[in-house]
Order: C-alpha cells, then structure tokens, then sequence
C-alpha cells in the first residue's frame, strides 16, 4: 500500500478481499483477520486504524473505516490543487476564493 497515494486504496482493499477468500483465512476470527491485514499493510496502518473512533472490530467496518480515510485524504489533495492553482481576478474577493473550496475535504488549518 503507497499511503502517499491515497488513490492505491482501491486496488489493495481488493487485494485483501481476495486473500482473506483464497488463503482460508475467511472463516478465522474478526480479531485474527484485522491482524492479518493490519500485519501486512504495515506499521503505518496499524497507526492509521487505532485513530478511527471507535476502532472497528469487525474487518469490514475496519475496510470502511480505511475507505473512508483514504477517500477523504484524496478528496484533500484535490480541494489543495484547485484553491492553490486559482488565480484570483481583479476585484475577486479572498471570500470569494474560498467559494472553490467545497467543504467535503478537511485541511489542517
């Protein structure tokens, strides 16, 4: 997983549909199936995943959980590149340059 490229989400979500389904790992524990994943994606989803409230015990909320993250950090990066590439017209008001932003993305202003 590329966790500076929030848009990889889709394909490893997928990627750890199929394993859990293929390896036999399906009918293990809730539990047993978030450690497999959190063990392969890494240090740095095990530190994503215990800032969700509350941390999901279920893979599936835990698949919904990382969906959501991953959708809102791209949802960030775009909201970024399209205020910070507008160029504000004459007479335009700051104000009126925040009217680009949506408000569906977060910034850590």
């Amino acid at each position: 997983m590329e966790f500076g490229n929030p848009a990889s989400w889709l394909a490893c979500e997928k990627s750890i549909l199929c394993y859990t389904s293929v390896s036999g790992h399906s009918s293990k524990s809730h539990s047993e199936k978030i450690d497999i994943i959190l063990y392969v994606l890494g240090d740095r989803a095990e530190e994503i995943w215990t800032q969700f409230e509350p941390v999901p015990d279920i893979l599936e909320l835990s698949l919904k959980a990382f969906s959501k993250y991953f959708t809102q950090r791209r949802k960030t990066i775009f909201e970024s590149y399209k205020f910070n590439s507008h160029i504000q017209e004459a007479g335009e008001t700051v104000g009126n340059s925040w009217l680009l932003y949506d408000g569906s993305a977060q910034f850590g202003i």
